[in-house]
């Protein structure tokens, strides 16, 4: 048996590719750049500033705790009032 639709397909694909515009290269003076070059790592280290800060890490611990302990004291408590759970306890019963 063979597949008619195989040269199809690779035909149209080919066509595709063809109709593609080709690559937008830098022109001018772009084009004319030299090329980038490359440094010793620690020059770069050393650009980077001293540590400025706890860069806000104080303020998050201290809501991080908050949520915490509003978690804690959520834990004991009914999420869900009685009426409500017999509700649901009523609509899976039925189910």
């Amino acid at each position: 048996m063979t597949r008619p639709l195989l040269p199809c397909v690779v035909a149209a694909l080919l066509a595709l590719v063809g109709c593609a515009p080709g690559p937008d290269f830098a022109a001018g003076d772009a084009a004319l750049a030299p090329f980038p070059t490359i440094q010793p790592i620690g020059d770069l280290l050393a650009q980077i500033p001293p540590d400025q800060g706890d860069y806000g890490t104080a303020d998050l611990a201290a809501r991080a705790a908050s949520l915490r302990a509003r978690a804690d004291a959520l834990r004991g408590t009914d999420v869900i009032d009685p009426a409500t759970e017999a509700q649901m306890d009523d609509a899976l019963a039925q189910r």
